[in-house]
């Protein structure tokens, strides 16, 4: 099933997210919590931006790829160490993906990265190559549903939103094996369509969104991540995907 790329709003790194995000720190560990099963020895994550998730990469072998130089050096100076190498580049580009197959990567993260990539499928054939040498797990969180795509995700610079059949589809084309494949967050859905169609927020860091951002981290996920634990919910704010280079 082809996917429809738009055409975001031209708009990179900070101005992508809420300002408040690195407050959210109970949804960055639901989701940490999520992927942690399907993780390896050796991680490679793309896309690291901020770093809000790497805290809870503590003790891992782990290798930083971003596009930022500067994000990069941040990143370095925070969350440096042995065993961690921090590279600023495109995840398109194939020579470096050729660099990083050479690491022993027997795990790759990609967290709400891939709907910024206008070349996904280069991007996914890159991943491949880097994670063919081990048979490494990719693993991917999206923004789900295409009918969920308005205002909120030009600001954010979102070439798209995708539903399992999509994605999977892609992986498969680019040579991998999904194993796991489901939607998160029902009721951030229901917050992102109320956003996007009623209030239509100016920026994804006005007052109201950082603090509904905030107050939905701190009150609501605990809550919700403990039901979706015992139900998975046919729709979600996010689609999470894990696969296997074969």
């Amino acid at each position: 099933m082809a996917t429809r790329e738009r055409k975001p709003l031209e708009v990179a790194g900070a101005e992508t997210m809420s300002s408040a995000l690195p407050q959210a720190v109970e949804y960055h560990r639901w989701f940490y919590e999520l992927i942690e099963p399907h993780l390896g020895d050796h991680i490679l994550d793309v896309g690291s931006g901020l770093g809000n998730h790497l805290q809870f990469f503590a003790g891992r072998k782990l290798t930083v790829l971003d596009l930022s130089p500067e994000c990069v050096a941040q990143l370095a100076q925070e969350f440096g160490g042995e065993g961690r190498e921090f590279v600023a580049g495109d995840v398109c580009d194939k020579a470096i993906a050729e660099t990083l197959s050479t690491k022993g990567i027997d795990t790759l993260t990609c967290l709400n990265v891939l709907e910024h990539v206008k070349d996904d499928r280069q991007a996914l054939e890159n991943f491949h190559r880097i994670l063919k040498p081990r048979q490494g797990n990719f693993i991917v969180i999206v923004p789900a549903h295409e009918f969920l795509y308005g205002a909120m995700d030009e600001m954010a610079g979102h070439y798209r939103r995708l539903s399992k059949g999509q994605l999977s589809d892609l992986m498969r084309d680019c040579g991998f094996k999904v194993t796991t494949a489901r939607y998160v967050n029902a009721v951030g859905a229901l917050g992102w369509l109320i956003n996007g169609r009623v209030f239509k927020p100016k920026s994804l860091s006005t007052r109201a969104v950082n603090t509904q951002l905030v107050l939905f981290s701190r009150l609501f996920v605990p809550v919700i991540k403990q039901i979706e634990k015992k139900v998975q919910p046919p729709f979600g704010q996010s689609l999470l995907m894990v696969a296997q280079a074969v």
